[in-house]
């Protein structure tokens, strides 16, 4: 025969709380989980039956029951993770933007990832992480412009012009 549960001080408000989450249909499904391991463990019911019924294991049980014993409600959310710390700083970032305001290269005629790279001394998938971040589109940089005036062509020679002469 398992062994009950080592019992769970809980008050009235926190009881309702976690109760709260575990019905609530927003919340992540990792918090439903714990706090339904909680609610169980303050019903009184076995390790093992509580890892039975909600098909996890019995270090996961202990871990959440001893996380709730010693923060409570707190203590059932994420911890924050650090994970790996990004290489696209702001140095970074603001190298590849000020070298897409100047002219590509003799003989280019527009910037793409690969040449930003080559040009920067950078590797050209952090370039194109950059450009994806900032969505930035280097291949739908242009300008249009279609006109259905039939002296369009005529107006628009005559605005080019000027704006040569200006």
């Amino acid at each position: 025969m398992s062994k009950v549960s080592r019992l769970i001080p809980c008050d009235a408000d926190t009881l309702v709380r976690l109760k709260e989450l575990a019905a609530r249909r927003t919340t992540p499904s990792g918090t439903v989980q714990r706090a339904r391991i909680v609610l169980a463990c303050i019903a009184g019911e076995t390790v093992q039956s509580i890892v039975t019924r909600l098909h996890t294991s019995a270090a996961t049980v202990m871990r959440w029951k001893g996380r709730f014993i010693e923060s409570g409600l707190h203590g059932l959310m994420d911890k924050p993770r650090t994970g790996r710390p990004t290489h696209l700083d702001s140095a970074f970032k603001k190298a590849v933007l000020e070298k897409l305001e100047q002219e590509p290269p003799e003989g280019f005629g527009q910037w793409d990832g690969a040449l930003l790279a080559q040009e920067l001394g950078l590797a050209k998938h952090s370039v194109w992480k950059l450009l994806r971040m900032e969505r930035i589109s280097l291949a739908r940089k242009r300008a249009w412009c279609v006109g259905t005036a039939p002296e369009f062509a005529a107006k628009a020679a005559e605005e080019r012009g000027q704006g040569q002469s200006a």
